[in-house]
């Protein structure tokens, strides 16, 4: 039966984000690397057409995104875009995609916007130093320890319909003073200025001989000149 209804063509219907899925977060040298574990849900018999893949546009700011092994084979990742091509079966659809989120502040706001319902919300952040979460979508936020000893923010909240946007405000992240970076930035630009106007200078003088042809005509015009009055 399971395999006729696998065979069967598909009929239209819709996908939900079963409970199991959620957001991970955790940081691998002060870079928030982000991972989005997703089970795409299709409640029916029957294979189902959503009525054309399934999207998921990442949040602004999003490097180096890629689908992560054990994902379903009809996933993948182009830019910060993720697309999941159906028809989708019976069951869940597994899918995990992972990338990083990069920036230069303590604080951070993150929003992700589903285009199925979601049917629970739940966050989970490494906590490193005095680092916090919150969202106006969420109903609990606590620590958790894994079984590594990592300290985490668990988060939760109820379901969110499709097209709604998760928005997560992250403060006291780890970052580190751009400084530094600023003032080798600016020293890098001062040298290349200098070396373009050096070569600009140089070629203007290769480019235009005047000058110096004026110069040497001029001095010969005035050494004949001497040369005529020695003579005379």
């Amino acid at each position: 039966e399971a395999a006729a209804a696998i065979a069967a063509p598909p009929v239209q219907g819709v996908v939900v984000l079963g409970p199991n899925s959620r957001v991970l977060m955790e940081f691998r040298d002060d870079t928030l690397q982000v991972f989005y574990v997703l089970d795409i849900l299709n409640n029916a018999r029957t294979r189902v057409d959503i009525g054309g893949p399934f999207i998921v546009d990442l949040p602004s700011g999003a490097a180096g995104a890629s689908v992560l092994e054990g994902s379903s084979p009809t996933a993948t990742v182009s830019g910060d875009r993720l697309t999941v091509t159906g028809p989708f079966a019976p069951g869940v659809t597994s899918v995990q995609v992972g990338f990083q989120l990069r920036h230069d502040s303590p604080n951070l706001e993150v929003q992700q916007t589903w285009p199925a319902p979601l049917e629970q919300l739940t966050v989970a952040v490494e906590k490193v130093g005095a680092l916090s979460i919150s969202s106006p979508q969420f109903s609990t936020v606590g620590e958790v320890r894994a079984e590594t000893g990592t300290l985490f923010l668990l988060a939760s909240g109820p379901a969110l319909p499709a097209g709604s946007t998760l928005t997560l405000q992250l403060s006291n992240l780890p970052a580190h003073s751009q400084t530094p970076r600023l003032v080798a930035l600016s020293l890098a630009a001062a040298i290349i200025g200098v070396g373009i106007w050096l070569a600009f200078a140089s070629g203007q003088a290769r480019r235009d001989p005047r000058p110096r042809l004026i110069e040497r005509r001029d001095g010969l015009l005035a050494k004949l000149a001497a040369l005529e009055m020695r003579r005379k």
